[in-house]
């Protein structure tokens, strides 16, 4: 299962999709208290981080990013490493999201909430040594970048795993140009599970990526996009200057060509304003949502239905489900609309979403459209 959200103006959006990789169960345990624990003197979980990535840089002493009153954040610490292969990269690791500091979890085999974030940053030309030898520092945005995260997921009682992935609607560094504008997350190759005294851990890569390789993701695979960006793109590093992928006419054929043949694997897309009532009696349906919304809805529901699978679009306390039928059939159970709908009521509904359509509209006027096969429904868009 993918779970998709189509934008809004909420700072990070968590894109849930299952797909473990293998992974170890983790969830935000009510157990846990709201953020971790400062350091303290037991650091028997931590030591657990530390031998994993001294094992990798040897004879480093990494750059400690420590929880400051001015600087507040949820997590306790942020290591940075450098890093050399497979091209110059900063390897940060948080260390907070697993019990670094006595074990509190009651399940005894996972530490924590299960995963610790890391994300490696390429180093630029003014970050690498001088002809004086003199060693750069680690740069400090990405540890904010990693402190949002970490913000969210205990707000949301949420975890980030691989396969998930984030649409941030604003660069993954703060006031920077880059293109980068939301994440997708895959197992560390340095080691994707690591075992603690107090209990198993994942390490949980992010990666930036621009809007339109989101966009394929939703359309498409999120094991399939991150696997094209790990090609063009050795170990998942993130470069703030670099351009979409999809700019390759190549790497472009071959993600039409896997959606052409795979579909999608997005079954839930998030819509923050969708609603449906019978304002009168004897009026259809109405099913509301923002204009803005139809393109990434379209792009998903052509990979989903006609490929026999279902899709679901969540509201803040209403959904719809579409189903691919032989029939057209519109019902009805407690806050869940069921549109089932045959081949030519999908293309239909696809057409219609299109969205130099929809963006052509007067930006006040409502766009309204109704489906041959279910004439007492209509679809608005605001």
């Amino acid at each position: 299962m993918n779970m998709a959200y189509v934008k809004t103006s909420v700072a990070v959006q968590l894109l849930l999709c299952i797909m473990s990789w293998g992974c170890i169960y983790s969830v935000v345990s009510a157990q846990l208290p709201l953020v971790p624990a400062p350091l303290a003197a037991d650091k028997t979980g931590l030591a657990a981080i530390e031998s994993t990535f001294a094992a990798a840089y040897p004879g480093q002493s990494p750059t400690r990013f420590e929880r400051q009153p001015q600087k507040p954040g949820p997590l306790p610490l942020i290591l940075a490493y450098k890093a050399s292969q497979p091209e110059p990269h900063w390897h940060y690791v948080t260390a907070g999201f697993s019990e670094i500091a006595g074990k509190k979890n009651k399940d005894p085999k996972v530490s924590g909430l299960g995963f610790e974030l890391t994300i490696r940053v390429a180093r630029t030309v003014d970050e690498t040594p001088t002809f004086q030898d003199k060693v750069q520092e680690a740069p400090e945005w990405p540890t904010q970048l990693l402190q949002g995260l970490a913000l969210h997921i205990y707000r949301s009682k949420s975890a980030l795993l691989p396969g998930h992935y984030l649409n941030l609607n604003a660069p993954i560094r703060a006031q920077h140009a880059t293109k980068l504008r939301a994440l997708t997350f895959q197992p560390d190759a340095i080691a994707p599970t690591v075992q603690s005294v107090n209990g198993a851990f994942n390490l949980v890569q992010a990666m930036g990526v621009t809007v339109d390789e989101l966009g394929l993701i939703e359309r498409w695979s999120s094991r399939a996009v991150i696997d094209l960006l790990n090609q063009t793109h050795p170990g998942g590093i993130t470069k703030l200057e670099r351009q979409s992928i999809l700019l390759d006419r190549k790497i472009a054929a071959k993600a039409v060509q896997g959606m052409r043949i795979d579909g999608s694997d997005t079954d839930r897309v998030l819509v923050p304003d969708l609603s449906w009532e019978r304002p009168r009696p004897e009026g259809p349906i109405e099913i509301r949502f923002g204009r803005a919304y139809a393109e990434t809805i379209r792009g998903v529901l052509k990979g989903r239905l006609p490929f026999e699978r279902h899709l679901i679009l969540i509201g803040p306390s209403l959904a719809v489900r579409l189903d691919a039928r032989s029939y057209s059939e519109c019902s009805i159970a407690d806050k869940l609309l069921q549109l089932e709908l045959d081949p030519g009521a999908v293309d239909e509904l696809a057409e219609s979403l299109r969205g130099d359509g929809t963006q052509r509209a007067e930006p006040q006027k409502e766009i309204r459209f109704r489906l041959v096969a279910l004439p007492d429904l209509e679809f608005v868009f605001q």
